[in-house]
């Protein structure tokens, strides 16, 4: 479907509910303003990604996909011969398919292992602990298990929440604890159960998520230390990656692309403040609170 002066089609496809697909956009449309020639076709919600839509494509001519693909449409993407970059978690169906794929996958064990790492730099903590995925997804799962062997590798054990009351099972852990989730969102409902058993964060719980989304970390409540991944850099990356794919004569065998690990962004949820600096944060939240009001600075 390339058209004049050799413009390619290329259908995007994030989760733009989150900040991972948004700034792996970013960082697409970034490369594309860089002199590439591609019309692209936005998709917000992959679910709309389905079947029939690939189907469609693909009759139409369209040169490439940067998809992330939910698992009802796996079949039909696997199916597909148009070239394509996979920015999800690949189920068993796309890792069959045989040419003209490259799966982009993060490092899930060794995000779990870094964080592992991070909190055993904090101190001895008389708990360490993992809270997963609700839907136990497959790198929940990895992440999980990378925390988990890092933790043994240190001759310590590691407690895995499982189901019932968040907040009672964070209750019952001996104190002070460590506390790792799969994602920023998931870290978040951490926080809040501590905060509705009045557990203190983190100087009882220590909080640490993954992705490093500014609006879920800056404003939970205290700050959510997260691990960075830099998403733009991906998003570039996929971008790249499909234009060699769309060049190629002959499209070349599936393949990984083991994407880069990232590193901790320390904020208040792990990293206990002074009395000066508790101080500075509160007045910071009412001024915030109230700023449109009739607040003056003698109220502060």
């Amino acid at each position: 479907m390339s058209g004049r002066n050799g413009e390619k089609t290329v259908i995007v496809s994030l989760w733009s509910a989150g900040s991972c697909g948004r700034k792996q956009l970013a960082g697409v449309l970034d490369y594309v303003n860089r002199g590439h020639p591609w019309h692209v076709r936005i998709i917000m919600d992959p679910r709309e990604f389905a079947a029939d839509l690939i189907a469609r494509a693909e009759a139409d001519g369209v040169d490439g996909f940067i998809a992330f693909v939910s698992p009802e449409n796996a079949a039909a993407l696997a199916a597909s011969k148009v070239p394509t970059v996979l920015m999800s978690y690949p189920q068993p169906e796309l890792t069959r398919r045989k040419r003209g794929l490259v799966m982009f996958l993060n490092r899930n064990d060794e995000i779990g292992r870094m964080g592992a790492e991070y909190l055993l730099s904090l101190g001895a903590f008389a708990t360490y602990a993992f809270v997963p995925d609700t839907l136990g997804r497959g790198w929940s799962r990895l992440r999980e298990r990378g925390f988990r062997t890092r933790l043994r590798k240190a001759g310590l054990s590691c407690r895995i929440f499982a189901s019932g009351d968040l907040g009672e099972w964070l209750a019952s852990l001996p104190k002070p604890a460590a506390v790792m989730a799969p994602y920023d969102f998931r870290a978040k409902e951490v926080i809040e159960a501590c905060s509705r058993k009045k557990l203190d964060v983190p100087s009882q719980v220590a909080v640490l998520g993954v992705d490093d989304d500014e609006l879920v970390c800056d404003f939970t409540r205290p700050a959510l230390s997260s691990i960075h991944l830099d998403q733009e850099a991906i998003g570039r990356k996929a971008a790249e990656t499909l234009d060699r794919l769309m060049a190629a004569k002959r499209p070349p065998a599936t393949a990984r692309c083991m994407l880069p690990t990232g590193r901790v962004v320390e904020r208040a949820s792990t990293k206990p403040l002074p009395p000066a600096q508790c101080l500075v944060q509160k007045l910071k939240a009412i001024i915030a609170a109230d700023a449109l009001g009739e607040l003056s600075v003698d109220d502060v």
